[in-house]
């Protein structure tokens, strides 16, 4: 082997080394996916935590005036945003 060999594959072999040297030391990560997990399993709600009230919201007459204000919307008797700025403006 010649000097100029050996200088040119020393080098490419102490570096190919030092790589595959830092792949054989692998540390073991955290738990992977446990935040998620966590955080998942946070949001879940059971019944110790369930309200001892049933929760009242609309009823049958009030949701029926809201989808028939929505279905005709010319219907609505309240002000158009227009109309409330037009207002505000004569105010003054």
């Amino acid at each position: 082997m010649t000097l100029r060999t050996f200088a040119l594959t020393a080098p490419a072999l102490a570096l190919a080394a030092a790589l595959l040297a830092g792949c054989a030391v692998q540390e073991t990560p955290r738990p992977f996916g446990q935040a998620y997990t966590e955080q998942f399993q946070q949001q879940i709600v059971g019944e110790p935590y369930a309200a001892p009230t049933p929760v009242e919201g609309l009823d049958g007459q009030q949701a029926r005036r809201a989808v028939e204000a929505l279905r005709n919307p010319e219907q609505d008797k309240s002000p158009s945003f227009t109309q409330v700025l037009e207002s505000l403006v004569d105010r003054k």
